[in-house]
């Protein structure tokens, strides 16, 4: 089956609770889940007196795009154990699935636990100003609805862009503060988040926005990845900027194939040619030990004819930085190159062979390369534990290497 891909781009616009859901309604043209949405809640908050609620098409610089507005009159606020209670009832009388539910769960504890940090408090039953409104389980449940209505629990992976999160002030129940809210700098410093700020006088990114995007996004990409475009929503903030379309969009769309994933990587690369052979290979051991997923030297002739070798890393987003500095320590060089790549990579996972009582019931690890059908493409045992029983047991390598193919074969055909 042909895995869904899901982008949210808040580069530009940052995001907020109502900008996701017009997104999300434009994607589904349709508007009738958020008036579901909005008479369960009716239905089960006692003290919300009305919900108005409007969808409308406006225009963002240029850009046709749904606002969605909700205007509730409630006599109270609730309070932290309140508002969760009433998001579990509401989930279930919208009969959401348990992906959908435990989704807004998950949305929800984000913001409270982002709340209690910034109030320093413990308690279930913090007292909450503007999050303790209705408005939040319009724009949780309602994200939730959409999305289980759109198919997009099932078979489905998320990625977003960096979040944009404006500049200036934001007035709020405790006076002015300088943009992000400190719930929504909580929420994204808590996921480790990265934002991007932006010479506008407002806020971009609400902590619910935040928090939805947090929750959905497995990776974060600085660009778009590799995917055929099905369809496109944009959900409209509620000011007109002139300097940008205050828009989030959110593209659906499938991978090239489904045999692959997509991975985003950096290749981090330096020029040596004065350092000895003993330094290159500490420099390899340390590197894969500091986290690298592969390192290799290419041997070059550089400035002068001088023999010379390019180091090149292949490592993670949250690794680069970190393995750029092994890089300047062990070496001395003077700078590092860096490329932010995309490679499509086979279904991998890890598996336990135990091994005939002749090895000694030797535990290798094997890891095992699969296609989106589940079916066997690759497997090559961990070469460190084939190593460790050949030196234990005074077999051939390549003996124990039959060996733990066999017996992969034997448990796992």
């Amino acid at each position: 089956m042909v895995e869904k891909v899901v982008f949210i781009d808040c580069m530009t616009a940052g995001v907020s609770g109502d900008m996701m859901l017009g997104a999300l309604v434009d994607l589904y043209q349709e508007s009738r889940p958020l008036f579901d949405v909005v008479n369960v809640i009716k239905s089960k908050l006692s003290h919300v007196r009305s919900i108005k609620l409007s969808v409308e098409n406006v225009l963002r610089r240029e850009i046709t795009a749904k606002r969605v507005n909700f205007e509730v009159e409630e006599d109270s606020k609730m309070n932290g154990r309140q508002l969760r209670e009433a998001l579990e009832a509401c989930s279930r009388e919208l009969n959401l699935s348990y992906k959908a539910s435990s989704f807004a769960v998950s949305v929800l504890d984000t913001l409270l636990d982002a709340e209690r940090k910034v109030h320093g408090e413990v308690s279930d039953d913090i007292e909450l100003d503007e999050l303790g409104s209705a408005d939040t389980l319009l724009d949780v449940l309602g994200t939730s609805y959409l999305l289980q209505n759109l198919n997009l629990f099932e078979n489905t992976v998320f990625y977003s862009s960096p979040v944009s999160i404006g500049g200036g002030y934001v007035k709020f129940s405790h006076g002015k503060v300088a943009v992000p809210a400190p719930a929504t700098l909580e929420i994204l410093k808590s996921k480790s988040f990265p934002v991007l700020g932006q010479d506008v006088g407002g806020e971009l990114t609400t902590p619910t926005g935040a928090a939805i995007v947090v929750n959905l996004a497995e990776k974060v990409l600085t660009s778009f990845p590799p995917i055929k475009v099905l369809s496109v929503g944009y959900g409209a903030g509620f000011k007109d900027f002139k300097e940008f379309p205050n828009v989030t969009r959110v593209v659906v769309g499938e991978r090239f194939g489904d045999r692959f994933n997509l991975e985003e990587i950096y290749v981090l690369e330096t020029n040596l040619d004065d350092v000895t052979g003993e330094t290159l290979g500490y420099l390899m051991e340390k590197l894969f030990k500091e986290g690298a997923k592969d390192v290799c030297f290419i041997p070059v002739f550089s400035k002068k004819n001088r023999p010379a070798h390019i180091v090149r890393v292949m490592a993670d987003g949250e690794k680069k930085e970190h393995l750029m500095e092994v890089l300047v320590e062990e070496t001395g060089t003077l700078g590092v190159r860096m490329e932010r790549i995309h490679r499509c990579a086979l279904n991998r996972e890890m598996v336990n062979v135990t091994l005939p009582i002749e090895l000694g019931r030797e535990i290798v690890r094997v890891k095992v390369a699969k296609d989106s059908s589940g079916k066997v493409i690759n497997v090559k045992p961990e070469y460190e534990d084939v190593k460790r029983v050949a030196e234990k047991t005074g077999k051939p390598f390549r003996f124990v290497l039959e060996i733990v193919e066999q017996a992969f074969r034997e448990t796992y055909r």
